[in-house]
């Protein structure tokens, strides 16, 4: 079994010096592809701010784990008012989401200060009764949430409340390639965007579905929907591997009101097969007859 495996990575090594899964290899998995993690949660509240970090922490020494933690810390990083953002310097990661519950409370309250103190005019004091009574919110989460042989999938996702008539969720996924953490990039051929627009608009009709509208057809998504000349266009953000195929998530206000969420559907690999770049059909081949 050993040696077999030794000859599947020697193989992967090889393919135009890049990391990706060559063969349908069929092998259970062993120690050194398990992600251990380790849920980590932290929440803290003042009359002000309320601050919950969440992640699965992975465990280990390996690579694909030092990858995924520095990825979590840098997404954990406390963002500032002039665009900067200002890592978290922790030594021992099992601190990780303490410090980062104690930087996002205390950049939060500076926030919240700097806005409602030291009103002068008509217009500042009004506001600033306004803020007398909104709580800053910020819930962070980084989960692991897929786990197989091959790759493992986070999402990373933010909720923030600053005032005003609603919240804001921002989601990123990250398909990290095993063993050696590789980031999945775009695997989809973005020049193939015309031949997309059936699974686009079937994937956004199954969403919606699901979140009780039945009568969102595929021809009714085209059609209601914010789209420039009725062209469905890929998402922000990266799509991502599931076990079912290739998963895509639209965020708030992207192609549609605050009202529909944010839009995610699987398009099944067989699928979206002829519609990758040559690398994404690397990666996606082994999974075809599953």
């Amino acid at each position: 079994m050993r040696q077999n495996l030794l000859s599947f990575l020697g193989a992967i090594l090889l393919i135009a010096g890049f990391p990706v899964v060559a063969e349908a290899v069929n092998y259970p998995v062993e120690a050194q592809y398990e992600l251990r993690s380790v849920r980590h949660s932290l929440q803290t509240k003042t009359s002000k701010t309320d601050v919950r970090v969440e992640i699965d922490l992975p465990d280990g020494s390996s690579l694909l784990a030092r990858t995924i933690l520095k990825d979590i810390k840098d997404y954990l990083a406390v963002g500032q008012m002039n665009g900067k953002r200002q890592p978290l310097a922790v030594s021992d990661k099992s601190n990780l989401v303490a410090e980062a519950v104690k930087q996002h409370s205390a950049y939060l309250q500076k926030s919240f200060d700097e806005l409602t103190q030291g009103a002068t005019t008509e217009e500042a004091k009004e506001m600033q009764e306004y803020y007398a009574n909104v709580q800053y919110v910020r819930h962070i989460g980084a989960t692991k949430i897929v786990d197989t042989p091959q790759y493992v999938t986070y999402k990373y996702e933010t909720y923030m409340y600053e005032g005003g008539a609603h919240g804001m969720t921002f989601r990123s996924v990250t398909t990290y390639l095993k063993p050696n953490g590789k980031k999945l990039g775009n695997i989809v051929d973005k020049t193939k965007l015309r031949q997309l627009q059936k699974l686009l608009a079937n994937g956004l009709s199954r969403y919606f579905k699901k979140s009780g509208y039945p009568d969102m057809t595929p021809a009714k998504v085209r059609k209601e929907l914010f789209f420039t000349k009725g062209i469905i266009p890929l998402p922000s953000g990266k799509p991502y591997l599931v076990k079912r195929g290739v998963a895509f998530v639209y965020q708030q206000y992207e192609i549609g009101p605050y009202a529909i969420g944010m839009p995610t559907f699987v398009i099944p690999y067989k699928n979206i097969y002829p519609y990758l770049t040559p690398e994404g059909k690397k990666i996606v081949k082994p999974f075809l007859q599953k």
